[in-house]
C-alpha cells in the first residue's frame, strides 16, 4: 500500500469512528451526552490540617457543597473556579483570626469510576497566630484617644486581622465625621516582631465642617419645603454625620420617594462652609391594591386599595381599602359563609400642627361574626403618632363607636363606646418580619366612658414583651403578655364582666398566640349556652426555637400557654399545673408542636401543628390544629 493510500485508509477509519460517535451520542438510550455536558457532582469534602477550625465551620464557608441525604434540594455540583474561591474563603477565614501565614499545602481532586462525581481533598497549613502586642493613634488633636480607640476591633493580646484593621480606620474616620471633620484622613501602619505585630493610626484632622445652604433637585409635584423640614440641621451648625444619614432616612420614610441622595457641592478642604444638594426621585403618587389570602383563621380573603401619597401636593395621604374574609365556617358548612369584612376611608397628615406628629382620622364600618352571634361596629378614628427615636414610639388615639350586636348575653343590641387609648413601643428587632436577635416591648392603656361618654366605662391596661436570642444557626424566641380589664362608674351590666363589652374583653387561642386551638373560640371562661365569653384578665407566654433547614425552609418547635379569666380572683396557683388528664376553662391552657417556615421577601409563610397538653370537657376529639398564616406568631 502506497503513503497515498494509507493516508485515504486512515481518513475512512477517522469518518467511521466519528459517525459511530455521532450515532452514540444521537442515541436516546445512552448516557453519553448527559455526563459529556453535566458538571460532576460533589460525592465528599475532606479537610486536613486544620485544628483551629473544625470541619463544619470551614465547609460553611465555601460554596461547593457534598452531597448529603438531609438536604436533598442543596446543589453539590464541582466548578474549578468555584473550588478555587472557596480555598481563598478559608484562607480568609484565617487570616481575619490572625493565622497571617495559613496556606495551602495540597489540592486533589478524585473522579469517582462509578457515576459521575467527584470527591475533593484539601490540606491547609495553619501557622501561628499572630497576636496584636499594642495599638497606638497618632496625629490626634481635636478629639482625644480614649475616645478614638473606645470600640476598635484590634485589641492588645487579641489576634491581628487585617480586616480589623480597616474597619478600626474607618471606624476613626466615622469619628470624626461625627465631629464635622469631614475631610480627616487615617493612614494605618504594622509593625511585625515575630508573631507580634505593633498597629499604629495616624490622623490628619483637617478642618471642621459646618453646615451652608441646601438645595432641593428633581422634585415635581411635591412640595420642595416638604423636604426641608425634614433636614435635621440648620445653617451653621457642626456638620455631623449622624444628622445627614437621619436626613436622608427622614425623606426616604416620607414615602413621597424612591431614591434619596444627600451629597455636598463643589466641597473644599481649605473651605469650613459645606453646601449640601438634596436630589430625590418621586413615587407614582397614586396607587390600587388587590389581594386574595388564605390562612388558619380567615380561610379565604380578598381585599382591595386605592390610595394617594401627595394630596394638594403637600405630601397628605387619602387611603380607601375594603376586605372581606370567609372563615374556618366556610369549608365546615360548604358555603361561602361572610366571618368578616371591613371598609375604612383614611387621611393622613405627617405633619401635625407643624410638628413631626403624624394625625390620622380614619371612618370606618365593619362586620364580624362571632360563633354565636354577629356585630355590626361603625366608627371614627382620630390617631397622633410621634417617633421618639429610632426604635421607640407613642400612639395617641380617640375612638367613637357605634355597635349593633345579636349577642344574646348582651345587655342591649345597640350601644356606643367612647375611648382613649395610648401606647407606647419600643423596637431592637434586627428584622421585624423574621427577628434572629433583639427585643420587642408594647405597653398600653385604654379608658372608655367616664367624662368621654358612651354607656360603657372601664380601663384597659396591657403588656407584652418579646425576646430573641441566637443560639448557634437557631434563633430561640420567647414572649410574655399581661392584660387587665376593670369597669368603673354606673354602666350596663350586672358582673364586672358584663360591664365590659364583648369585643373588647381579652381573648386568646389561635396561631398568633395558643397554638392547636381554634382562633379565640376555645380557651377561656364561657356563657350559660357553652359558647366563649372572653375575659378580663389574660396571661399569654410563648417559647420557641427556630432553626434552617436547607434552601429557604426552616422549622421550629414551640411550647404555648395562655388563658383568660373572668376576674383576677378566679386565679389559683394549682391551675397552671402540667399534671392533670383534664383542663377545667380556668386551667391555664397548655400546647406542643412544631412547623414550617417559607422564607419570602415579605416574611415566613408559616405552617404550624399545635398539640394541646391537656384536654377540657370540650375538646372531645379534637387534639390540636393545623395553622396556616403569613409571618411568625411574634
Amino acid at each position: 500500500m502506497n503513503p497515498t493510500q494509507q493516508g485515504r485508509s486512515k481518513l475512512s477509519r477517522g469518518l467511521v469512528a466519528l459517525a459511530l460517535s455521532s450515532l452514540l451520542v444521537a442515541s436516546p438510550g445512552t448516557s453519553l451526552c448527559q455526563d459529556a455536558f453535566k458538571p460532576p457532582s460533589v460525592s465528599s469534602i475532606e479537610i486536613d490540617g486544620n485544628r483551629v477550625f473544625s470541619d463544619g465551620t470551614l465547609k460553611k464557608v465555601m460554596r461547593t457543597k457534598e452531597r448529603s441525604y438531609l438536604r436533598p434540594f442543596r446543589k453539590s455540583v464541582y466548578r474549578k473556579d468555584f473550588l478555587s474561591a472557596d480555598i481563598e474563603s478559608i484562607l480568609g477565614m484565617y487570616r481575619r483570626h490572625g493565622y497571617l501565614k495559613a496556606k495551602l499545602l495540597s489540592e486533589r481532586v478524585e473522579r469517582s469510576s462509578r457515576g459521575n462525581s467527584v470527591s475533593i481533598h484539601l490540606e491547609f497549613v495553619e501557622g501561628p497566630m499572630v497576636v496584636v502586642r499594642s495599638v497606638s493613634i497618632d496625629g490626634e488633636a481635636a478629639l482625644q484617644e480614649a475616645r478614638l480607640a473606645k470600640g476598635l476591633k484590634l485589641q492588645p493580646g487579641g489576634p491581628f486581622s487585617p480586616v480589623a484593621v480597616e474597619e478600626d480606620r474607618q471606624s476613626i474616620l466615622e469619628k470624626y465625621a461625627e465631629a464635622g471633620y469631614f475631610y480627616a484622613t487615617v493612614s494605618d501602619n504594622a509593625v511585625f516582631d515575630g508573631d507580634l505585630a505593633d498597629a499604629n493610626y495616624v490622623v490628619s484632622e483637617g478642618i471642621q465642617a459646618v453646615a451652608g445652604g441646601v438645595s432641593v433637585q428633581g422634585n415635581k409635584t411635591v412640595a420642595e419645603r416638604l423636604v426641608r423640614r425634614e433636614v435635621t440641621f440648620k445653617q451653621g451648625d457642626v456638620l455631623k454625620r449622624s444628622q445627614l444619614v437621619e436626613t436622608q432616612q427622614r425623606i426616604f420614610d416620607s414615602g413621597l420617594f424612591s431614591d434619596v441622595d444627600l451629597s455636598p457641592v463643589n466641597a473644599d478642604s481649605v473651605v469650613p462652609v459645606v453646601d449640601l444638594v438634596v436630589r430625590v426621585k418621586e413615587r407614582k403618587m397614586s396607587w390600587v391594591g388587590t389581594g386574595i389570602g388564605y390562612g388558619s383563621s380567615d380561610q379565604l380573603k380578598v381585599f382591595g386599595e386605592w390610595g394617594h401619597r401627595n394630596v394638594g401636593g403637600m405630601g397628605r395621604r387619602l387611603v380607601s381599602s375594603a376586605e372581606v374574609a370567609f372563615g374556618r365556617r366556610w369549608l365546615a358548612e360548604g358555603e361561602a359563609v361572610l366571618d368578616q369584612s371591613r371598609l375604612e376611608v383614611g387621611f393622613v397628615e405627617p405633619w401635625l400642627f407643624g410638628t413631626r406628629t403624624a394625625g390620622q382620622l380614619v371612618a370606618y364600618h365593619e362586620y364580624k361574626k362571632e360563633a354565636a352571634f354577629s356585630q355590626d361596629f361603625d366608627g371614627v378614628t382620630f390617631t397622633a403618632k410621634r417617633d421618639l427615636s429610632s426604635f421607640s414610639k407613642v400612639y395617641l388615639s380617640y375612638d367613637n363607636r357605634w355597635v349593633n350586636t345579636t349577642d344574646p348575653t348582651a345587655i342591649r343590641d345597640e350601644y356606643v363606646t367612647r375611648s382613649l387609648y395610648l401606647s407606647g413601643t419600643r423596637d431592637l428587632r434586627d428584622d421585624i418580619f423574621d427577628p434572629g436577635r433583639g427585643s420587642y416591648q408594647e405597653s398600653s392603656w385604654k379608658v372608655a366612658g367616664g367624662a368621654l361618654g358612651g354607656n360603657y366605662s372601664f380601663h384597659k391596661l396591657s403588656f407584652s414583651s418579646s425576646w430573641y436570642t441566637p443560639a448557634g444557626s437557631a434563633v430561640v424566641a420567647a414572649r410574655f403578655k399581661v392584660g387587665y380589664e376593670e369597669p368603673f362608674g354606673r354602666t350596663f351590666g350586672v358582673s364586672p364582666l358584663e360591664r365590659v363589652p364583648f369585643e373588647e374583653r381579652f381573648r386568646t387561642g389561635g396561631a398568633m398566640s395558643v397554638r392547636g386551638y381554634l382562633e379565640d373560640d376555645e380557651i377561656g371562661p364561657r356563657d350559660s349556652s357553652g359558647n366563649i365569653a372572653g375575659g378580663r384578665f389574660l396571661i399569654l407566654s410563648n417559647v420557641e426555637v427556630r432553626f434552617p433547614l436547607f434552601w429557604r425552609l426552616s422549622g421550629a418547635v414551640f411550647f404555648d400557654g395562655g388563658n383568660v379569666w373572668a376576674n383576677p380572683s378566679d386565679i389559683k396557683t394549682g391551675q397552671f399545673s402540667l399534671r392533670g388528664a383534664t383542663a377545667g376553662d380556668a386551667d391555664y391552657r397548655y400546647s406542643y408542636g412544631g412547623g414550617l417556615r417559607l422564607r419570602t421577601p415579605v416574611g415566613p409563610i408559616r405552617v404550624d401543628y399545635g398539640r394541646k397538653l391537656k384536654l377540657s370537657p370540650y375538646d372531645e376529639g379534637d387534639r390540636g390544629q393545623f395553622h396556616f398564616s403569613l409571618g411568625q406568631a411574634f
